[in-house]
């Protein structure tokens, strides 16, 4: 300083020795000092210039007090060490539970809308991170891979109340602490599904597993889920109680078999799921509802004796399924009984695919009725429902079948073709109002008949 103010030249060795560390109090008046020698020297810097031109030792000087000043700086102010983010997995997101690391996607944490993760993730709020980056919640991480399996099957587009082997094991104090860990992360949908005590039917000798399904009724309270392993079950059930019964495994790995109806429901609330069913012969059905209501889902089901689902003075939802080969009807529905008939494959079947009677009035959606020895859907004798957005095709007699009082609420919407007789065909003696709209009826030897002439007329209408 005192030499350039004479005008004489600093030299690099007056400042190149290095400093010893003093006290941080010491540090920060060094600092102080160090900027004001830098402005000052800038401001001499620039006279020069002016004046008579930069000298190129000047410039060395000037260079090294900055980069001298720069390390007090950084010894006295530390820059925060970031976690690098790699910029080909931009999206990971790490998690500190209770101390174990867990590494997943944001998208997987915001898979269920208003978690408490879809919270933290929202940036409405300040997350506090450690210095690694990642997100530390205190919570035991026993059972936060349940947690993430859950998440990642939402993700992946699974149900994942289909999904049981997680749970498999578990007794009922794990099972209950992992309720209480999808409770505070406001996983609902996993809290239902834990909230269901879960039993396990196995052919297989295996600890806490009963080895038939008709002893697993029996025993487990009303409410209960029973998961069904892979094997052949031969047995009839009388199923009196509400629970749910679900295949564990590949549907036709896990076949209940019977000569007699195999299950019999009249329970409040069940409901069948990713089964084989096989009746084998005599005058029994594959599935009788007679009481409150059953969900059969996602089953194989056929008969050697009657129907593969007969539902009488009950409810009953059956979606999804493969109803074929029974010797009469696929599915019947008689004596006032509702429900929904959707999205199944009904094939192959020896009278109808679908057969409504008796003041039983269900709704048929969504399914292919094919290559039924008689009709695909007949309605007789007080039957009524509605018929849309069917594919009924191939059947050996018609399409649709209204006969004999049947009295459809509304047939619409159906693609109806190749039928060996009629699309559609209504009798004098049913109720036609609302019978046909915009329905796609064509290649059957006639397309749509009503015969609304006691002698027998028919009139066809295309």
């Amino acid at each position: 300083y005192q030499r350039r103010v004479h005008g004489e030249p600093m030299l690099l060795s007056d400042i190149s020795q290095p400093l010893p560390c003093p006290a941080p109090a010491t540090m920060r008046r060094k600092i102080e000092q160090a900027e004001r020698f830098l402005k000052l020297t800038n401001d001499l810097c620039e006279i020069k210039k002016k004046k008579e031109g930069i000298d190129p030792r000047m410039l060395e000087t000037l260079q090294c007090v900055q980069e001298r000043l720069a390390e007090l700086v950084e010894e006295e102010h530390p820059a925060p060490k970031r976690r690098r983010r790699n910029p080909s997995k931009p999206n990971r997101i790490t998690l500190n539970i209770g101390g174990m690391m867990f590494e997943t996607e944001q998208k997987t944490l915001l898979a269920e809308s208003n978690s408490l993760f879809s919270i933290y993730l929202s940036g409405r709020f300040d997350v506090e991170r450690d210095e690694d980056g990642s997100i530390f919640i205190d919570r035991d991480p026993t059972h936060f891979s349940i947690i993430l399996e859950h998440l990642r099957d939402l993700r992946a587009g699974v149900d994942p109340s289909k999904e049981y082997s997680r749970f498999r094991g578990m007794t009922d104090r794990e099972r209950l602490a992992a309720k209480r860990e999808a409770g505070f992360y406001c996983l609902d949908r996993l809290e239902r599904i834990l909230s269901q005590p879960t039993f396990w039917v196995s052919k297989e000798p295996q600890g806490n597993c009963f080895s038939s399904l008709k002893d697993a009724v029996l025993a487990v309270p009303a409410g209960s889920r029973i998961i069904i392993l892979p094997g052949v079950y031969t047995e009839s059930i009388n199923l009196d109680k509400s629970v749910d019964i679900i295949g564990d495994g590949p549907r036709e790995q896990i076949r209940l078999h019977s000569g007699q109806n195999i299950i019999l429901s009249t329970a409040p609330l069940a409901s069948l799921r990713n089964v084989t069913v096989r009746q084998t012969g005599g005058k029994f059905n594959g599935l009788l509802v007679c009481g409150g209501h059953m969900t059969i889902e996602d089953c194989d089901i056929s008969s050697e004796g009657l129907g593969c689902v007969a539902v009488r003075r009950a409810s009953a939802t059956v979606r999804g399924n493969v109803i074929h080969n029974c010797k009469a009807g696929g599915l019947v529905f008689t004596d006032g009984a509702e429900g929904r008939i959707e999205g199944n494959d009904v094939v192959d079947n020896g009278l109808q695919g679908v057969e409504i009677r008796d003041g039983a009035r269900p709704t048929v959606v969504g399914n292919r009725i094919s290559k039924c020895t008689q009709n695909g859907i007949l309605i007789h004798s007080e039957g009524s429902g509605v018929v849309e957005n069917n594919i009924i095709v191939n059947n050996g007699v018609d399409g649709i079948m209204v006969i004999r009082n049947g009295k459809p609420t509304i047939i619409r919407n159906n693609v109806i073709h190749n039928n060996k007789n009629r699309g559609i065909f209504v009798s004098y003696t049913a109720n036609p109002c609302g019978y046909e709209h915009d329905n796609l009826v064509y290649a059957n030897t006639d397309d749509v008949v009503i015969d609304t002439n006691p002698n027998g007329v028919v009139v066809n209408v295309v």
